[in-house]
């Protein structure tokens, strides 16, 4: 993952500009962690459609699960889920072996912690 575009997602969710959401990229005025992250990539000029679906759902690249090719590549992402070997996971058996940053969004995690595991992570995205 790109560093600098990295810091430009966790800024964004720090901001208290973005309301956070679950179940789809975004929905009305609240958004997933990887919505934010859509909205950083087009902010910062890559070129994505938007529209929304009969669900009210906003699409991107007509995604709206999970994040579009081209935002995925413009990160330097591995996977659309965001996901990641959980560092937890070898200390652990309980613990997953990955973790995936659109779980924690739906599991609840506020956006300030997500962007903490993303800090923390970001290599391994």
């Amino acid at each position: 993952m790109d560093y600098d575009k990295m810091r430009m997602w966790v800024a964004a969710l720090r901001s208290g500009k973005y309301f956070q959401g679950t179940g789809a990229l975004n929905r009305g005025d609240e958004y997933c962690c990887l919505g934010v992250a859509c909205e950083v990539a087009m902010a910062n000029g890559l070129p994505v459609t938007k529209d929304r679906n009969v669900n009210g759902e906003i699409g991107y690249d007509g995604q709206t699960a999970f994040l579009p090719e081209v935002v995925k590549e413009w990160f330097g992402m591995k996977y659309e889920t965001g996901e990641f070997d959980n560092p937890k996971a070898g200390e652990d058996y309980d613990e997953p072996k990955t973790l995936e940053l659109h779980e924690l969004n739906d599991e609840g995690m506020p956006f300030d912690e997500i962007a903490d595991v993303i800090e923390l992570n970001w290599r391994k995205l």
